[in-house]
């Protein structure tokens, strides 16, 4: 679970997406008790492939599951609902960014990310 939880925390911690003004050796005495949370979204699903046959010829062969997640985290600059907090602030910050990442894990050996941020104005 250790190691998990360090994966997620290096995958999810662009600046931004994190705690403003805490870094690695702020929250490092908290230890096992520290938990990386984020604000979002996040899914995973595992799919299955099955042995191919000649009614199906493009079916990959294999019983190792490919892995697909999905991580929508919103940014801590200028989080709020969107009646309170609208347009952008001096510093270039939008109102109510959201990351959204997409994974694809296809054993044995590739992986695929794809990252998109969109920012709301209103």
């Amino acid at each position: 679970m250790q190691e998990w939880a360090s994966q997620l925390s290096a995958a999810a911690s662009s600046q931004g997406f994190i705690l403003p003004n805490t870094n690695q050796t702020t929250l490092s005495w908290i230890g096992e008790l520290c938990l990386p949370i984020i604000h979002g979204f996040a899914a995973i699903h595992s799919i299955w492939q099955h042995q191919a046959n000649s009614s199906t010829p493009f079916m990959v062969k294999g019983t190792q599951a490919t892995i697909y997640a999905l991580i929508s985290r919103r940014c801590t600059f200028r989080a709020g609902t969107r009646f309170f907090t609208r347009g952008v602030d001096q510093s270039g910050h939008a109102a109510n960014t959201v990351e959204t990442e997409q994974i694809l894990v296809v054993p044995p050996h590739h992986q695929f990310s794809f990252t998109q941020v969109i920012h709301f104005y209103h």
